[in-house]
């Protein structure tokens, strides 16, 4: 049963990631995903895709500090003060969430390569919208 269920789980991960790097690419891409794209292009080793993903992990950190330096420069005291709020609590689900999911992946999921892939692709994914 616990065969069936991790089946299960690895194909609707990959269902959900092809979906949503299909949607992805109906619209223009943006640097980071366009350097991701071409650090994983013709890689076939696992372990180098999941470091091509924690880079842009990485990228889309520093892309998110960017915007909300310049955004909590616009803002009035009270807005910059729950601008500031919101980013505490946003860090604070990051934690949680991707300390949540590499568990799923490397503890309950056996942390087999394609797990490891999958994390870096979850993880990229929450710091991606936050940007």
């Amino acid at each position: 049963m616990k065969k069936i269920t991790t089946t299960l789980i690895m194909v609707f991960a990959l269902v959900a990631i092809t979906f949503g790097q299909d949607q992805e690419a109906q619209s223009e891409e943006h640097p980071i995903d366009v350097r991701l794209n071409a650090c994983m292009e013709g890689i076939t080793s696992m372990t180098i895709m999941t470091d091509c993903q924690f880079r842009a992990v990485d990228e889309w950190f520093i892309e998110t500090n960017k915007y909300y330096n310049l955004l909590l420069d616009t803002l009035s005291e009270t807005s910059a003060s729950r601008l500031i709020a919101s980013q505490e609590a946003w860090i604070e689900y990051y934690n949680k969430e991707t300390l949540f999911i590499a568990s799923l992946y490397y503890s309950d999921l056996g942390g087999h390569f394609l797990m490891r892939f999958i994390n870096a692709g979850c993880t990229k994914d929450i710091v991606r919208r936050r940007a």
